[in-house]
């Protein structure tokens, strides 16, 4: 006869920034793999982090308004990850080092919020463009092979 044990909770250690670790261990109960099928599996494995890119127009109008559109992108981006491996090069774990800046991401969605058009003032006149904002933000989780990996923090 067979016993149901729970599954245990999955966890790996990371920031908001997807800095952090993650054990082998954690890999196998995500996926349910044995030693080997992880090691075999281990060249493969993917580590990402979702990143939301905000441009923001802004500009001034005749009634002496400001108006504002914002572009938001989100992308997927792999991580700068070290493995570590034992004397024989066994993948005991990585280590999670953020966002990998030389890597482009891909894309997931986007949209507009704000304005319905750059340049819009209503009633009133165009007059000009204020300073562009740009805001590029981390968005907490980190996934495996597209997989999300809960986290203790």
């Amino acid at each position: 006869m067979a016993l149901a044990v729970p599954a245990a909770s999955i966890a790996a250690t990371y920031d908001e920034a997807s800095v952090g670790s993650v054990d082998k261990g954690e890999i196998q109960s995500l996926f349910g793999w044995n030693d080997a099928k992880l090691q075999s599996n281990a060249p493969s494995i993917k580590f990402t982090s979702n990143y939301k890119m905000d441009s923001t127009d802004l500009w001034t109008c005749s009634d002496g308004s400001t108006q504002s559109r914002t572009s938001t992108v989100m992308q997927s981006r792999a991580l700068n990850v070290t493995p570590q491996t034992n004397p024989h090069g066994k993948v005991l774990g990585w280590t999670l080092n953020g966002i990998d800046q030389s890597k482009a991401g891909t894309y997931l969605s986007g949209g507009y919020t704000g304005a319905p058009y750059v340049g819009y003032c209503g009633a009133g006149g165009f007059t000009g463009f204020l300073p562009h904002v740009f805001t590029n933000t981390v968005v907490p989780g980190v996934y495996v092979n597209g997989v999300s990996l809960p986290a203790t923090v």
